[in-house]
């Protein structure tokens, strides 16, 4: 025993071990994630065991979790807003799928199972440790992502991706990690230029506007930051990606949008419309169930509206699967989220370094909403992306500060 609590250093020795059972769940988590990165390749085989991967995700989430239940954590759990909405949000799609029963259904089902566990992990976890961890794995999507643009570039052709859109995700995903967790330095605005330079070579057109919004928004915020605190930001924002979303329908066929839009081809080569426009025109002409929806992992092709299988719209997704309800209940999710941060941003103990990290989880969570707004990855589509989305933004609502700096309250996170 002494010998064991000389390891672990002061405090109970049971305590550390439950910290450590966290820790190993997350480790597990995202070298899982890193192996599951390869999904979209252009192998056959190689996507078969990607999705016995993303079981085994699942599998062991479920395992975390009943070890949760077991040791009677759950009721601590529950008092976090955030958790207390997904609960619900699960909730209500174990119901639809219960009218509305696919085998579809189930994996929608599984996926949240693990973003549940991804919740109640980080927030056992200090920030630093979630940080290094999830910033490694971002990092290889991104070097592998980075190849293969430039090999496509120059050759013609994409050995990794198939799917150039997860291109743009990637880039994303590491420049959000890049401005929340690396200190100033010159290293990290080389890093930023570099990842826009892969974005502007994914020729992911949402990525690149999202990528700029996410750039000015952060640089805007940290002297003019009184706009984030408002409390129904998130709402809002929301309330313009669907106003977008009508407006980019309307434009196709008004003759600013196609002056628009050949003005854009012949600067960039790719039309401004992307063909999602016909796609959501469908959607809204459809005969759809408003209300409650067609239950989860419903296809576009299973309604007979479109060819394709997504909407390429996050929210339009959860309408069709889940109705207005499942859109309001996973709004609330987004908006608990935003409470939490806002709570940890006014705390009188929180040092002006994490309310720095705060403000900039604020401007990532808005341009998660006007990204999804074109494309499918905070849930189901793109799930090994989300992981990583949910890992990175709950390590700030929701982890610890860091143990050795917990009497200043200051983070020290990874960079030089």
């Amino acid at each position: 025993m002494a010998q064991v609590t000389k390891l672990y250093g002061r405090g109970s020795v049971e305590n550390k071990v439950i910290k450590n059972v966290h820790e190993f769940y997350l480790d597990v988590l995202l070298i899982l994630a890193a192996a599951v990165l390869f999904n979209a390749t252009l192998s056959p085989t190689v996507n078969k065991i990607a999705d016995i991967i993303m079981m085994a995700i699942s599998g062991w989430s479920l395992l975390y979790l009943i070890k949760m239940i077991i040791s009677g954590r759950v009721n601590s759990l529950i008092r976090k807003g955030v958790i207390k909405a997904y609960i619900l949000f699960f909730m209500y799609q174990i119901l639809i799928s219960l009218i509305h029963f696919s085998s579809r259904a189930i994996s929608v089902i599984a996926q949240s199972i693990v973003v549940l566990a991804i919740l109640s992990a980080c927030t056992n976890i200090n920030r630093e440790y979630i940080f290094k961890r999830v910033f490694t794995v971002i990092s290889f999507a991104f070097a592998l992502a980075a190849v293969d643009c430039i090999i496509f570039t120059f050759a013609g052709k994409c050995p990794i991706f198939s799917n150039p859109n997860k291109y743009g995700m990637i880039c994303f995903v590491f420049l959000s990690g890049l401005l929340l967790i690396k200190k100033r330095s010159s290293e990290k605005n080389i890093l930023i230029i570099v990842t826009m330079i892969i974005t502007f070579m994914t020729r992911s057109r949402a990525a690149l506007l999202v990528n700029a919004i996410l750039l000015c928004a952060v640089a805007f915020a940290r002297y003019k930051n009184k706009l984030l605190q408002k409390k129904f930001i998130p709402v809002y924002v929301v309330g313009l990606a669907f106003f977008v979303m009508y407006v980019y329908v309307l434009m196709a066929d008004a003759p600013f949008g196609i002056e628009l839009n050949e003005f854009v081809l012949e600067l960039t080569g790719k039309s401004f419309f992307s063909g999602r426009q016909r796609i959501w025109r469908e959607i809204i002409s459809a005969d759809n169930k408003p209300l409650f929806g067609y239950g989860g992992g419903i296809l576009l092709q299973d309604m007979g509206v479109h060819e394709t299988v997504s909407s390429h719209n996050q929210f339009v997704e959860l309408w069709i699967q889940y109705g207005l309800v499942g859109i309001a209940l996973f709004v609330y999710i987004i908006f608990s989220m935003w409470k939490d941060l806002r709570t940890l941003y006014k705390d009188a103990a929180t040092a002006a370094r994490t309310r720095q990290q705060v403000i900039v989880s604020m401007v990532i969570i808005v341009c998660l909403i006007l990204y999804n707004t074109f494309e499918v990855f905070w849930i189901q589509t793109h799930f090994n992306m989300s992981i990583l989305i949910w890992i990175m933004t709950a390590g700030m609502a929701l982890g610890k500060p860091s143990g050795r700096d917990v009497d200043e309250g200051v983070i020290y996170c990874s960079g030089k």
